[in-house]
């Protein structure tokens, strides 16, 4: 199989998070006698947190390995791998941050960089569509790492994609990837092209209070 890696990318000035998300992540809600100091900050940080926001995605078609988890694809389907980050720059913001001991201040930049990765998802989206329709396929199922692929995907794509070089990043032994603000996914492919099944799978994941659960669901194709 012929190897193509398409490299997708945006710059945090093109990334419009939500605000209101970012303080739900926080359990900041507007009875929170908290709101209106979380808010300020929240826009005071707001210009240097996009600044720092490299958004930037590698997807690759190949087979899956043999890597057999609960629910995973079966080894030899054709699937694309993908793996996107933030870039390092808002990890390092974050960490210098806490160092500082700013801790509310991590606290809603982390927050804003998590709104940032959901965001951004629409673009790698976008370009799976497009990807889709000039190979004539479709996409039957998304799997999230560690949601329900074992963490071993993560090395397997991360070399298969090359994103040490493509993406600026690295991992650990343990399957970690550096920077933090980075994730792996494996969308399946489907010989009909009106399947577009990209969204995740809220129903797989053990996380019931995420603030993006109905938002995902809803989004499935």
């Amino acid at each position: 199989m012929n190897r193509e890696i398409e490299i997708v990318g945006a710059a945090g000035k093109d990334i419009k998070i939500d605000r209101d998300a970012v303080l739900k992540q926080l359990d900041c809600l507007s009875d929170n006698p908290l709101y209106p100091e979380y808010i300020a900050e929240y826009d005071r940080m707001y210009p240097d947190i996009m600044d720092c926001v490299e958004a930037k995605a590698a997807i690759g078609s190949g087979l899956f390995p043999e890597l057999k988890g609960e629910d995973t694809p079966e080894p030899g389907t054709e699937v694309l791998f993908v793996i996107a980050t933030a870039g390092k720059k808002i990890s390092a913001f974050i960490d210098d941050l806490f160092a500082n001991g700013e801790s509310v201040k991590a606290m809603i930049a982390d927050s804003m960089a998590n709104s940032t990765c959901f965001v951004f998802e629409n673009v790698i989206q976008e370009k799976i569509r497009e990807i889709c329709g000039k190979r004539k396929i479709g996409i039957s199922r998304r799997f999230d790492a560690p949601i329900n692929l074992p963490m071993e995907i993560q090395k397997y794509a991360f070399d298969y994609l090359n994103a040490a070089e493509n993406l600026d990043m690295s991992i650990t032994g343990a399957y970690m990837f550096n920077p933090v603000k980075s994730s792996c996914q494996v969308y399946e492919i489907s010989p009909d092209p009106e399947v577009l099944n990209l969204s995740h799978d809220c129903s797989k994941c053990g996380k019931k209070d995420c603030v993006w659960r109905d938002r995902m669901s809803g989004n499935a194709d």
